[in-house]
């Protein structure tokens, strides 16, 4: 199937309808485009696997923790909490109160978002 346009009221191309992966296509390159713009704002990007851990529901303080190459004890010295807490967070046996999540936010270099 080729592109096909429909034309408005004043003759001229309004709109076009293109086979789908035409527009997976575009969809690509916008996506493409979308990141090299954060990464070039320097914004931060992860790789696939991080997104993929938190996806399949490992704990997001523990996928940090472990992509920043971080101890629990290293994590937890840095967040101000104890190894314990840390432990407990990222097996869910706690949720981890606002001060220890932000703690943790900040000795990860994320925003609470990140970790919620």
């Amino acid at each position: 199937m080729d592109r096909q346009f429909i034309k408005g009221e004043d003759g001229e191309n309004q709109f076009v309808i293109l086979p789908i992966n035409e527009w997976e296509a575009i969809q690509d390159i916008m996506d493409a485009r979308e990141v090299r713009a954060r990464i070039d704002a320097g914004e931060e990007t992860f790789p696939a696997e991080v997104a993929e851990k938190i996806a399949a529901g490992v704990n997001p303080v523990k996928v940090f923790r472990q992509y920043r190459g971080l101890s629990q004890g290293a994590l937890a010295a840095e967040a101000g909490i104890t190894q314990a807490m840390v432990s407990e967070i990222e097996t869910g046996v706690r949720n981890g109160g606002m001060k220890s999540m932000k703690g943790l936010a900040k000795a990860l270099d994320l925003d609470m978002d990140d970790l919620i």
